[in-house]
């Protein structure tokens, strides 16, 4: 457990890593409308935008799980972090110099994606070793707290980064993971694994069982936060693009009125 004195940035160090990854989203919501018509694509390529950010995030977090408990959270976490700012940077070039900017934009969303699988969940995971008993719980509070916090002020952060140029926000990310990163090298001290990890086999047979036994209710709870995250989204998108397109509201308005749905 970290020293009574270092308790404060410890917590504040893991709350920044979920930070992270709302912004991921939530920030490009206010700019979808403006990217569309700079790239010249379709309203399906645009949701692709957001689309392959969360589906290899999905296919990562299981992945990054395992090696989590195999090495060690901050050996995921700061790798994680570096890849997600490195596709923001990847994405943000793209659009500012290349010519086929579409395909590199999407591929730095897709590393982004998997550089978001090793923030949240690996924080929430590194909160529950570093803390235990109440505390443990008052801390993971605080965490989702972030991550809630993080939702509400992305979108308004989104748009007042499109006020300098459109794609401003994509060289944002690699700003925030420099932080994160600094922060969880500086004030989160682990330690050492009380056992060994099990074995790649003996994992993924795990994950298996726990398919077999409860895989009735992780179906349904899985069903439900992709339709809410898929209605949210949906909704998001429309309604960034009716404020531009139908009543020319732009800038810190814009983000204002986009942080409401996620409030």
């Amino acid at each position: 457990m970290p020293k009574q004195k270092h308790k404060g940035l410890t917590i504040a160090a893991i709350g920044s890593i979920p930070l992270i990854l709302v912004l991921g989203n939530s920030m490009l919501i206010p700019i979808l409308p403006k990217m569309k018509t700079e790239l010249n694509i379709t309203q399906f390529q645009t949701s692709l935008i957001i689309s392959v950010f969360s589906i290899a995030a999905a296919v990562s977090i299981p992945i990054l799980g395992y090696l989590s408990d195999r090495f060690s959270r901050k050996a995921v976490i700061i790798p994680a972090l570096i890849l997600y700012g490195s596709g923001g940077l990847l994405a943000g070039a793209a659009a500012a110099w290349f010519s086929s900017a579409y395909t590199w934009i999407l591929a730095g969303r897709v590393m982004q994606g998997m550089g978001a699988a090793g923030t949240a969940p690996i924080a929430m995971a590194l909160a529950g070793d570093l803390f235990k008993g109440a505390e443990q719980s008052k801390v993971l509070g605080l965490v989702e707290a972030s991550n809630g916090f993080g939702k509400v002020i992305s979108p308004i952060i989104g748009a007042l980064l499109a006020l300098l140029f459109w794609y401003a926000a994509f060289f944002a990310f690699p700003i925030f993971c420099f932080l994160s990163v600094l922060l969880t090298i500086i004030f989160i001290k682990e330690k050492k694994a009380e056992k060994e990890p099990p074995p790649v086999k003996k994992y993924v047979k795990g994950l298996v069982s726990v398919f077999k036994t409860e895989g009735r209710w992780l179906f349904a709870a899985y069903l439900t936060g992709a339709s809410c995250l898929f209605t949210l989204f949906g909704i998001l998108f429309y309604i960034s693009d009716i404020l531009e397109k139908d009543h020319h509201i732009d800038g810190l308005l814009k983000g204002a009125i986009l942080a409401i749905p996620l409030l």
